[in-house]
């Protein structure tokens, strides 16, 4: 005879198999901010006087010209996960103060775990990459936050053509380690054997005795004036495809300004705010080696969390679940920034940085 205990027991958790989900894909999105001519280059336009220092538009405005810079989708985006969480509650707490002083670490404790570990991937536009192994089990109930920690090291390899509003080629100079390199494709590469660009958030440079970063070195000079300063190389098309490797932005803090120049700028919290995708916000921190404690210096702020409020669209895990997709939007993930000397009218290739992407999670359903 069946326990009635048993048959009054509610179904607390389900068991996904992810052999049918696994999968993690980026989505591709028309709301890149750079204007570009039809076949995909970014519309540069000449400077006039010394004045002018915004050659490029954006696509919302694409024949006023008032950027130094613009943003794009990455064609390799390399990112180091630790966890991706479901969560009942929030788990951003806020901030204790608006400053270097803030102590607010998050709050895990209603967040079910979809993956943790340690598991580098890269994410290509219109590819797949599997993030998950094996079976997953999670608490039935109805998740209205995620919350996803990675390393703050990202890494992005990209290529981009600039021309005119004619489509005809723009000449833009990148590094050389000594004299000028020009051309109309820009790309990340590195910078001699072996040695990666590295930039940050907040373009650090070489200050007093701290030459470098989580032991990655800093760079000495920003972009302006003359090649040595950019941290991209421009050439030919074929010279980009042939070349192009990774290069590391660290997201040293999540404030405004140098944090070498002057410590109180450092920020490890950033308030919530809307995203690329309707409906979807985001805050953030940067955490210690823990994962759990907010950082108050950028040497040890070495991991970043991201947490997503889905708003009136929460994640439902019901029994009829039997996979989750994870859709990374990165629409507008790669900075192609840029230094100006309008005095001879030349455009430098500073740098790309890596910005945020934005995650939305989809059960699949049986039938």
């Amino acid at each position: 005879m069946d326990s009635k205990i048993l048959k009054k027991l509610p179904i607390l958790f389900i068991l996904i198999s992810l052999s049918v989900l696994a999968n993690l894909s980026m989505q591709n999105s028309a709301e890149a901010a750079c204007a570009k001519t039809a076949t995909g280059a970014i519309i540069t336009q000449s400077m006039s006087g010394v004045n002018d220092i915004t050659p490029f538009a954006l696509t919302t405005s694409p024949t006023t010209f008032d950027q130094d810079q613009c943003s794009e989708e990455p064609l390799f985006y390399k990112i180091k996960f630790y966890d991706v969480m479901l969560c009942r509650e929030d788990p951003y707490t806020g901030f204790s103060a608006d400053n270097a002083s803030n102590s607010n670490s998050p709050n895990f404790t209603s967040c079910a775990k979809i993956f943790s570990g340690e598991k580098e991937i890269i994410i290509e536009p219109g590819k797949n990459v599997d993030l998950l192994e094996g079976d997953l089990v999670l608490p039935i109930g109805t998740y209205k936050y995620a919350a996803v920690i990675l390393s703050n090291h990202l890494q992005i390899k990209h290529y981009q053509r600039f021309a005119d509003s004619d489509d005809a080629d723009v000449s833009i100079r990148g590094y050389k380690a000594a004299g000028n390199q020009a051309g109309t494709v820009c790309y990340s590469a590195l910078k001699s054997a072996g040695v990666q660009f590295m930039t940050t958030y907040n373009n650090e440079l070489i200050t007093g005795g701290t030459n470098t970063l989580h032991s990655v070195g800093l760079p000495a000079a920003d972009a302006g004036s003359n090649s040595q300063g950019s941290k991209i190389l421009c050439n030919t098309l074929a010279n980009a495809i042939a070349g192009a490797d990774y290069a590391i932005e660290i997201i040293d803090h999540l404030g405004d300004g140098k944090y070498l120049s002057d410590n109180a700028k450092f920020r490890n919290h950033e308030a919530y705010a809307a995203t690329t995708i309707a409906g979807i916000r985001m805050a953030s921190n940067l955490l210690k080696t823990d994962g759990l404690t907010v950082s108050t210096t950028i040497e040890n702020s070495v991991k970043l969390a991201g947490y997503l409020d889905f708003g009136t669209t929460p994640v439902v895990i019901d029994e009829d679940v039997i996979g989750l997709t994870l859709d990374f939007n990165t629409s507008r993930s790669v900075s192609i920034d840029f230094a100006i000397d309008n005095t001879n009218d030349l455009i430098y290739g500073a740098k790309v940085g890596a910005d945020p992407f934005v995650l939305r999670i989809t059960p699949t359903r049986a039938n």
